[in-house]
């Protein structure tokens, strides 16, 4: 079992970053969907044992010069993530995964798609930022389960749902 944690557009804001991470220690994986991935750099407590993953957001410069892939493929416990900051980068490839992660909308979101989810965890850039209050993500997965629930600042739930696996696809 692995626990992941999902935040996107930090946007310099430590306060918040830490506060998530060290409320939710311990996780196995965080990713990191763009717009200040590199907010982490200074905080190597929070990343000790921990598998990191990340993209670029738009403005970020390796994004903009094609020098850093805008997506990123991670798999944990058999379930296929795709990372993307822009949902667009992401709607350019064949969908060969389970989750799409997404940042950039600063809204937290969870749907559906055919044979695949997307998902957005929000925002941690401030309490509230285009209109939305900062949230985040935690999945738990196994092989046969992921459960995925979206959190406020305030560390309390404001979704959840349980994905289970059929026996096919594991």
């Amino acid at each position: 079992m692995s626990k992941i944690v999902i935040i996107s557009d930090t946007h310099g804001n430590q306060a918040f970053l830490r506060q998530v991470l060290s409320r939710e220690m311990p996780y196995t994986h965080l990713f990191h969907l763009g717009d200040n991935f590199g907010d982490l750099d200074t905080n190597p407590d929070l990343l000790e044992g921990v598998t990191y993953a990340h993209v670029p957001g738009i403005y970020h410069p390796g994004y903009r010069n094609h020098t850093i892939s805008p997506t990123l493929n991670v798999t944990v416990e058999g379930w296929h993530f795709t990372l993307v900051h822009a949902i667009q980068d992401a709607r350019k490839l064949p969908v060969s995964c389970d989750f799409i992660c997404f940042g950039h909308t600063h809204k937290w979101f969870f749907k559906q798609e055919d044979s695949h989810y997307l998902l957005n965890p929000g925002h941690l850039k401030e309490r509230i930022n285009r209109n939305q209050m900062a949230s985040y993500c935690i999945i738990v997965v196994s092989a046969m389960q992921a459960d995925v629930t979206f959190y406020g600042l305030d560390g309390k739930a404001i979704h959840h749902d349980c994905i289970v696996k059929n026996r096919e696809e594991a």
